[in-house]
């Protein structure tokens, strides 16, 4: 790959600009060669000439990343991406899922940072439905989801407006046993109140109080 490198020098040397297409090469050829730091070097590298990437570059990198157990690097490589602008594809969420089969097949069994990176950046980008079949793959490879998990697809229904989605997924925590954070009542309640729907709200604190949870002052008082 040094030669591949080379030729990306005098390509600037010359004035002509190195593209997505390029890296993507790059890219390539480092994942087949095993060395992901130099592609995450030439990433960096990339971002800060605002190079605009696609949902191929995205699997090339997330692949070694998965691969070699590095999920948070990996979630920030994707949100910085989506950022960038890019939209996941039905191919990448795929791709996601092959990679979970294939660190499970090599023994490396996915655990809670490894889906909670997939299911924060779908909930970001809107994908609910595609969270919340990471979720129930999740709970059948037996990897317990937590709060912070919940606390994800709660936001992003709040988010899209979907409050009874976003209560189903708070009574399916309370009924698995995990306990309500702050977080989680601060966002179911301020869900309906930044939406001006305060019958919602009032509706929602009751169901959080049967539940056997006290939504906190903050949640009362937000605007």
């Amino acid at each position: 790959m040094d030669d591949a490198k080379r030729v990306l020098e005098e390509m600037e040397a010359r004035g002509s600009m190195p593209d997505g297409f390029t890296y993507n090469i790059l890219f390539d050829g480092n994942s087949r060669c095993g060395d992901d730091e130099a592609s995450l070097a030439l990433y960096e590298e990339a971002i800060g000439k605002e190079v605009r990437f696609n949902n191929y570059s995205c699997s090339i990198l997330l692949n070694g990343l998965f691969k070699e157990g590095k999920m948070e690097k990996a979630e920030e490589v994707l949100e910085k991406l989506i950022e960038n602008g890019l939209v996941p594809d039905e191919l990448l969420f795929y791709r996601c899922f092959q990679i979970l089969e294939e660190m499970e097949n090599k023994g490396m069994k996915p655990n809670v940072v490894s889906y909670g990176s997939l299911i924060h950046c779908l909930c970001k980008n809107g994908r609910l439905l595609e969270a919340e079949i990471i979720l129930r793959d999740m709970v059948g490879r037996e990897v317990l989801p937590n709060a912070q998990i919940y606390n994800m697809l709660i936001d992003g229904n709040c988010t899209a407006g979907k409050l009874k989605e976003s209560f189903r997924f708070f009574e399916e925590m309370v009924k698995n046993g995990i306990g309500a954070t702050l977080v989680t009542n601060n966002v179911l309640i301020n869900g309906p109140c930044k939406r001006g729907t305060m019958i919602e709200a009032e509706d929602l604190v009751s169901q959080i109080t049967s539940c056997g949870y006290n939504p906190n002052v903050l949640s009362h008082t937000t605007p």
